[in-house]
């Protein structure tokens, strides 16, 4: 029983008399029936008689209400008593008092002491706030929460010490803002298109590392076909369904290397993948349209070229560009390294062929005689420079 420090003294029977208190029990609490047998206690400080508190027993609980002294109160309660034998009344002066069960009380205690506790506390500076919050995290914070408080402290920097050095080396820097270019992060951009390419290589084969296309263990679902298709050769259902694989099949040797012919399938991959309506992708099939033996291959074309949202998988304008590029990666890597943009411009439909000729400099392709006129284009070393994009307001799709 929460009782304060001053009420140390309980009321007997026999003390001295208290008048009548009239007892109105806290919210949710409605005991009618059992208001003649509830035990009651009554106590009060020894220092000032007229301090007393009420302590009611029920099924239990304990219900405790302070008494308002007669001087404090606003108003004053009053019974009429009536003798039913005399038919005489009389007006008797009564105390009130509202019960609240103790658990309130003590709960209520804990805040009022809690607010008088704050008030006497000096203010805490920024610092030391931070300080604190960043120490109790660490003791009692979830994984979450201590990563990152670990991951702020580590970014805190401390300047006390550094204000000068970070004064001089200001005032010795001019910028202006005319020459501020975006060329790097357009060059970011750009490279995202195209896989991997090691622009410092010496040799041309050191451009581009297959495995960074399609690793070995996909390479290997597709070898099975590669082989049906080098001891068998194209038909011409092979012919009528897939102009691509029909025109650049014929580009490889009479009997072809099984891995150039394994970077062949999967062009073709990527260029059924490209034909791909937009309702397509929203099929439970689309593994198998992608490809119909190879899952590995179905799951590295989803991954390398849709993006995944709430509606379901989508392809945005910046992956059929990727698209375009890996394909004429492909290309190059089992056509020795040539590639006629013509061809292929004839199997994208509905790609444009001066956007082709852009992607054709990201991927550092040569032409063969003027860059507007030629078809034929190879792969050279040293690259040419990336072309300047126009950067968009929106990433993940590259203007020209």
């Amino acid at each position: 029983m929460a009782q304060d420090s001053c009420i140390v003294e309980k009321v007997e029977a026999s003390d001295s008399p208290v008048s009548p208190i009239l007892i109105n029990f806290d919210y949710g609490h409605h005991p009618d029936k059992e208001t003649a047998d509830l035990p009651c206690d009554m106590y009060m400080d020894p220092n000032n008689y007229l301090k007393r508190n009420l302590v009611v027993h029920r099924n239990g609980q304990q219900f405790i209400g302070k008494l308002a002294p007669e001087e404090e109160t606003l108003s004053q309660s009053l019974l009429l008593v009536r003798n039913r034998k005399t038919n005489k009344a009389r007006l008797v002066f009564t105390q009130s008092c509202k019960l609240m069960n103790i658990s309130k009380e003590e709960e209520t205690s804990r805040k009022r002491k809690k607010i008088e506790r704050s008030k006497t506390l000096p203010a805490l500076s920024p610092s030391e706030k931070i300080s604190a919050i960043n120490f109790l995290t660490q003791r009692f914070g979830s994984k979450k929460s201590k990563r990152a408080s670990e991951l702020g402290l580590r970014n805190t920097i401390n300047l006390s010490g550094k204000e000068s050095e970070i004064k001089e080396t200001v005032s010795n820097v001019d910028v202006k803002i005319n020459e501020i270019n975006t060329e790097n992060d357009g060059n970011e951009e750009l490279l995202k298109l195209i896989p991997a390419c090691n622009r410092e290589a010496k040799f041309v084969s050191d451009l581009y590392d297959v495995d960074n296309i399609i690793n070995s263990v996909e390479r290997e679902t597709l070898k099975p076909q590669a082989e049906f298709l080098i001891n068998n050769g194209l038909t011409d259902k092979d012919e009528k369904t897939s102009f691509f694989m029909f025109s650049h099949y014929t580009l490889l040797d009479d009997k072809p290397d099984i891995e150039k012919v394994v970077l062949l399938l999967y062009a073709n991959t990527l260029f059924k993948f490209y034909n791909l309506s937009a309702g397509d992708l929203k099929k439970k099939n689309l593994l198998t349209l992608i490809h119909p033996t190879s899952r590995p291959v179905a799951m590295r074309v989803l991954n390398d070229f849709t993006v995944l949202t709430k509606s379901g998988r989508s392809r945005p304008t910046f992956y059929k560009d990727k698209l375009v590029c890996y394909i004429m990666v492909l290309i190059l890597l089992f056509a020795d390294f040539k590639i006629n943009l013509d061809t292929l411009s004839s199997c994208l439909k509905g790609f444009g062929y001066k956007k082709l000729l852009q992607l054709a400099r990201v991927v550092g392709l040569v032409p063969l005689g003027s860059f507007t006129s030629a078809k034929t284009f190879v792969l050279k070393i040293p690259l040419p420079p990336l072309p300047r994009p126009r950067m968009p307001k929106k990433r993940m799709s590259t203007a020209f």
